[in-house]
């Protein structure tokens, strides 16, 4: 995850988002969705925007165990930058 760059406040910009994976662990794209904040304003959508970007690039999740697909095929990620940022 690339934390956007040039963002005021940058290191509180936290997001968790939703996705539903295919049993090879594949990212279906079309069921990303922001879980938190419920109402972002423009700087957390650029974060939402970032992790979305992170959740496709990183996909296929093929380590995951099959026999378990029921477990994690509806996964939450949390996204915080936290640690991350420095001035």
């Amino acid at each position: 995850w690339n934390v956007p760059a040039g963002l005021r406040d940058a290191q509180e910009l936290k997001v968790t988002l939703a996705a539903e994976l295919q049993a090879n662990g594949q990212v279906i794209n079309a069921s990303i969705r922001l879980v938190e904040p419920s109402n972002p304003d423009a700087r957390f959508k650029s974060a939402y925007e970032a992790g979305r970007r992170a959740l496709i690039r990183c996909s296929p999740y093929a380590d995951l165990p099959r026999e378990k697909y029921a477990q994690w095929r509806n996964i939450e990620v949390v996204f915080n930058p936290e640690g991350m940022v420095s001035w």
